[in-house]
């Protein structure tokens, strides 16, 4: 049976705030995991780490900006969360990118993320995990 390994943590493992001991990640492509989940950096990210490697590669998602207040954000950004869907049988995973833009206000979709349509932008993105989850 096909089983997904995913690591979860705060601080992130990409970008110019990097924690310095990201070693971790080739522990865990040793281990098989395919999707990690950070947040700490208080924006959207997607990222792939060992991208050249289809079969050992590594997905990063950043979780946002729950419920941080407006002074630790950067100034456009708003609140964001991510809802994680992944389909009965592994072979893809969609993460979808909601936002508060007013304190107080309501949840809905955060569309950033590039579309087959280059006018517009889509609120989630895919990771097509067809072929790489070991069963």
């Amino acid at each position: 049976m096909p089983v997904l390994h995913i690591a979860v943590w705060h601080h992130q493992v990409t970008g110019n705030d990097k924690i310095v001991g990201d070693d971790i990640l080739e522990r865990l492509r040793k281990a098989d995991f395919k999707l990690c989940l950070h947040e700490h950096v208080h924006e959207e990210r997607a990222d792939v780490i060992g991208y050249y490697h289809p079969a050992r590669k590594i997905h990063i998602a950043g979780a946002g900006s729950f419920g941080v207040v407006a002074a630790h954000r950067p100034a456009s950004t708003p609140r964001l969360y991510n809802i994680i869907e992944v389909s009965r049988n592994l072979s893809s995973i969609r993460v979808h990118t909601r936002c508060m833009r007013k304190d107080a206000g309501s949840w809905e979709p955060w569309a950033v993320w590039p579309d087959d349509n280059k006018h517009s932008k889509k609120a989630y993105y895919e990771i097509n995990m067809a072929g790489v989850v070991n069963g």
